[in-house]
């Protein structure tokens, strides 16, 4: 399994993350979101944020792969996201990186940072009436509980 924290990746264009996964051999990655908000020492709103968005981004890593599961952080804690997950579409997992480190490492935002954005707040506001429940829901729950 390949590791993939991606402030690792913060630097990297979309070529450059591209040649990198093609380069490897193997095709299960664990992929880390770091998460600097903790519940204890920010507001809520911002720890909704923050899970909402990577369960929005669990989800499309889902989407790409033919295996997945994550591991759900505490908000008391500053620790990380974890996503696992076997690749069965390697171009657009690159793709997806480099969208996911975007979102969460760009300075200025882009037309397709604000669409992930307004995505996620639908993939959020729909997850409640999804049956069965969407792929990350376990996120969902959490950032429910942070909802102002």
């Amino acid at each position: 399994m390949i590791s993939i924290n991606i402030s690792e990746f913060d630097d990297y264009d979309r070529e450059s993350i591209y040649e990198f996964v093609t380069l490897q051999e193997e095709m299960n990655y664990e992929i880390i979101i770091p998460k600097v908000i903790v519940a204890t020492d920010d507001p809520p709103h911002a720890v909704f944020w923050q899970y909402s968005t990577a369960a929005y981004a669990g989800h499309l890593l889902n989407d790409v792969s033919s295996s997945f599961g994550y591991l759900v952080p505490s908000a008391n804690k500053k620790d990380y996201f974890k996503f696992d997950a076997k690749i069965k579409d390697i171009a657009k997992f690159a793709d997806l990186l480099y969208l996911i480190t975007a979102v969460y490492f760009a300075v200025h935002e882009t037309d397709e940072i604000r669409k992930f954005t307004n995505d996620a707040t639908d993939y959020f506001g729909d997850a409640f009436d999804s049956i069965p429940y969407p792929s990350t829901s376990g996120l969902i729950f959490i950032a429910r509980a942070y909802l102002d």
